[in-house]
C-alpha cells in the first residue's frame, strides 16, 4: 500500500579531501572569498587569499600573496607583501610587489616597491 521511495543521490555532488601528507610548514594557507560573497569590514590574514567576490574595507595580509581574481573587486586599502589585480581595486595598494594583470584595474594609488 504505503511504498518507500528510494533517494536518488547520483545528482548530489560531494567533495571530500584528504591529505595522508603531514602538513609542510613552509605551505601557506589559501583563503578562497567565492564569487557571490560580500564582505563588509576589515580582514587580517595571514596566507594566501584570492578575492572572487567583493570586499568592502581594508584588506591585511601579513604573509602571502593577495590575488583578485577577474570579477573580484575591493573597495577601500590592500596592505600585503604580494598582490596580483585581476579584477578591480578601488583605493589603496600598499606593499612590496604589485603585478596589474589584463583584466586588472587599480583606481586609487600605490605604494609599492616594485609594479
Amino acid at each position: 500500500m504505503f511504498r518507500h521511495k528510494k533517494s536518488d543521490i547520483s545528482n548530489t555532488n560531494i567533495c571530500v579531501m584528504k591529505s595522508d601528507k603531514k602538513s609542510d610548514p613552509k605551505q601557506k594557507e589559501v583563503t578562497i572569498i567565492s564569487e557571490e560573497s560580500f564582505f563588509k569590514g576589515n580582514v587580517t590574514i595571514s596566507g594566501d587569499i584570492h578575492v572572487w567576490g567583493h570586499i568592502k574595507g581594508n584588506v591585511k595580509v601579513t604573509e602571502g600573496t593577495i590575488h583578485i581574481m577577474q570579477g573580484g573587486k575591493i573597495e577601500v586599502e590592500i596592505e600585503a607583501p604580494d598582490m596580483i589585480i585581476d579584477g578591480l581595486v578601488d583605493g589603496a595598494c600598499l606593499g612590496n610587489n604589485l603585478d596589474i594583470l589584463e583584466h586588472g584595474e587599480l583606481r586609487g594609488i600605490s605604494r609599492v616597491s616594485h609594479m
